[in-house]
């Protein structure tokens, strides 16, 4: 396996963590869409979409999703007001 191999491996396991979060979390989506609402976007976080299997398409989707709300989620992060198990470190940098 490339180092390149191993990053997407990494970028895509972060992304399903990420969307499983917010996807069980209610709390986290409240949080996240009162984060959005304060920085001047009222479009609704309903877009973040779950991942199938292991379908390329799917993954590309959910990535597309999520760009958007990565600086709020970033900020919600670093504020201390949600927790990630596998991504804390990579968002709070």
């Amino acid at each position: 396996m490339t180092r390149a191999d191993e990053h997407n491996v990494q970028l895509m396991t972060m992304l399903r963590a990420i969307i499983k979060h917010f996807s069980k979390s209610s709390y986290a989506t409240a949080c996240l869409q009162r984060e959005r609402n304060l920085a001047g976007n009222d479009a609704p976080v309903n877009a973040l979409q779950k991942i199938g299997k292991t379908r390329f398409g799917t993954y590309w989707m959910a990535a597309n999703a999520l760009d958007p709300c990565l600086p709020s989620i970033r900020s919600l992060v670093i504020a201390g007001t949600i927790k990630f198990k596998v991504v804390q470190a990579f968002l709070a940098s």
